[in-house]
């Protein structure tokens, strides 16, 4: 695998990521919600919250190490393109 599958993969991971935090996010709603109607699940909200939180926190760390792959792989680009002195 190189860089470049290596980037897209980061991406990839940090969307699929991003969309479970709103699954997550949106199901501790749900368990607050069930308050409304006198049916609160407090075990939907705990889940919901920690879910959210952890991939929260794993989409991060993937777009923080993607964005220093692209960071590198624009320096080695404008290396490669400097005219010699």
């Amino acid at each position: 695998m190189n860089a470049e599958h290596k980037i897209i993969l980061k991406r990839i991971i940090t969307l699929i990521c991003s969309m479970i935090v709103m699954v997550c996010f949106g199901q501790a709603i749900a368990g607050m919600g069930g308050y409304l109607v006198g049916r609160g699940r407090p075990m939907y909200v705990l889940l919901g919250l920690c879910g959210g939180a952890a991939f929260s926190c794993a989409a991060v760390a993937v777009w923080k190490s993607y964005i220093s792959d692209i960071t590198a792989a624009n320096a080695r680009e404008r290396e490669d393109e400097a005219p010699p002195p």
